[in-house]
């Protein structure tokens, strides 16, 4: 039996603390289209790691069809259904025929919804390969594999038994999400379990983690990051929480956008610090992790995702921080970076 749970706010500077109320979405007058509409567009509220993820399509009013349609940095299909009230066994048939109807889809099933979802129109796989960076994905590895979410307030016995035979039993890549609203003094909050996407069959994490340098937004941030023996973040609200992920002595592999995997090292004792050493934006919440690089390349010498890809596995490359999950490539890309360099700096590629 779960135990109940109950959210506060606390006051800090006091002792006074107050009980969330629980809230249903029908209460607050929520519809199950903006639950949609959120966890589509604003995938952080469902996903530890929402850059890993290209939304396909959402369900269209009055086609029986999953809410939402994803593939991740893997190319697995994630097929997402959204309840607003509690959910029964009855939705697990309900997405189990959805995951059976979209086994009889083309490719050109799901490029003409991706189409329609998308303005400009272009080719779903184009489009896919340029999100993951790998122009050599293998298309017979796209879309082949499912993963299958209901999203819920709460779910009933009868439908955990189900879903736990179906996964444990008979390998059925089925989950339960639960999420539950909560109002104090008219602030609505929701509580919400997030999804971390892990690849089908890789085998269990091994410490890990791929770390994007941003140069989308600071081009060149991974010098100064290299020299200083650091990763770097800012801008987001959970700056120092999110450098804070990685224990010590694990294994960071820092990627340049464009290019590929330059650097991999351990992460140090030290948590997260305020800094502005790197993206000169210390009053936008820059927070900086120290890392003992091992290995260095300059750019014209790093791991492309393309490399990655024919080992294996496919990196998440829109992601800033999340973990790798084939430790087996990981260790082909550490032994990498160490062939291509030396004492004096990057060389040649062995022809």
């Amino acid at each position: 039996m779960e135990n109940a749970r109950s959210i506060y706010r606390i006051y800090l500077d006091s002792e006074k603390s107050v009980q969330l109320t629980p809230r249903t979405s029908s209460s607050l007058r929520v519809k199950e289209k903006q639950i949609e509409n959120w966890m589509a567009t604003k995938r952080e509220l469902l996903f530890s790691n929402p850059g890993a993820l290209m939304t396909i399509a959402q369900e269209v009013s009055g086609e029986k069809m999953a809410d939402i349609l994803a593939v991740d940095s893997q190319g697995n299909l994630i097929v997402i259904e959204i309840k607003r009230h509690s959910s029964d066994r009855g939705t697990i048939g309900q997405i189990l025929d959805y995951a059976a109807r979209l086994a009889s889809w083309t490719y050109e099933d799901f490029n003409r919804r991706y189409q329609s979802h998308t303005k400009p129109k272009q080719d779903l796989f184009t489009a896919f390969k340029s999100f993951v960076e790998n122009p050599d994905f293998d298309p017979d590895d796209f879309l082949r594999n499912r993963r299958l979410f209901i999203l819920a307030s709460s779910e009933d016995d009868s439908m955990k038994r189900i879903i736990a035979w179906l996964r444990d039993r008979y390998g059925v890549p089925i989950d339960f999400v639960p999420f539950q609203f909560y109002e104090d003094n008219g602030q609505v909050f929701l509580e919400i379990a997030k999804i971390d996407v892990e690849p089908l069959s890789m085998g269990p994490w091994s410490g890990d983690w791929f770390f994007n340098t941003n140069e989308t937004y600071a081009k060149d941030a991974y010098a100064p990051m290299l020299e200083q023996g650091v990763i770097a973040v800012y801008g987001y609200d959970n700056s120092e929480e999110m450098l804070n992920r990685p224990a010590a002595k694990e294994r960071v592999f820092a990627y340049v956008n464009g290019y590929g995997v330059v650097a991999v090292g351990r992460v140090a004792e030290k948590e997260a610090f305020s800094s502005g050493t790197v993206f000169g934006k210390q009053d936008e919440r820059e927070f900086h992790r120290r890392v003992d690089w091992e290995a260095k390349v300059e750019l014209p010498y790093a791991v492309k995702p393309a490399e990655s890809g024919q080992w294996g596995y496919n990196l998440p490359v829109r992601s800033t921080l999340c973990r790798i999950y084939s430790s087996v490539v990981a260790d082909r890309i550490a032994a990498e970076l160490g062939k291509r360099v030396s004492r004096d700096g990057p060389r040649a590629r062995e022809k």
